[in-house]
C-alpha cells in the first residue's frame, strides 16, 4: 500500500504545480490531508500525519506564509485550511 500512497501523493503534487500552484510543495500537500469543519489543532495534525510537532509547526508555519491556511486563536489553538 506504500507504493500506490507515494505514487497519489506524487500525482496530486504534479497536477496542483500543473494548475499553476507550483509556491506549494509535496510536504505542504500534508497540511491539507486532514482539514476538518472546525480546524485541527496542531498536535492532533502532527499525530495525524506521524511527524513531530516541531516538524508540523514548521509546515503551518510555511504554508501560513504563502497565504494557504490561517491559524486562528482559539480555546486551543487550531490550524484552519483557508
Amino acid at each position: 500500500m506504500g507504493l500506490v500512497d507515494q505514487e497519489l501523493q506524487l500525482q496530486i503534487a504534479e497536477a496542483v504545480r500543473a494548475a499553476g500552484f507550483d509556491d506549494l510543495q509535496e510536504a505542504h500537500l500534508a497540511v491539507f490531508t486532514y482539514p476538518l469543519p472546525d480546524g485541527v489543532r496542531p498536535s492532533d495534525l502532527a499525530r495525524r500525519m506521524e511527524m513531530t510537532p516541531q516538524a508540523t509547526n514548521y509546515l503551518i508555519a510555511q504554508v501560513e506564509t504563502l497565504g494557504w491556511n490561517a491559524v486562528r486563536p482559539r480555546a486551543v489553538t487550531d490550524v484552519w485550511c483557508t
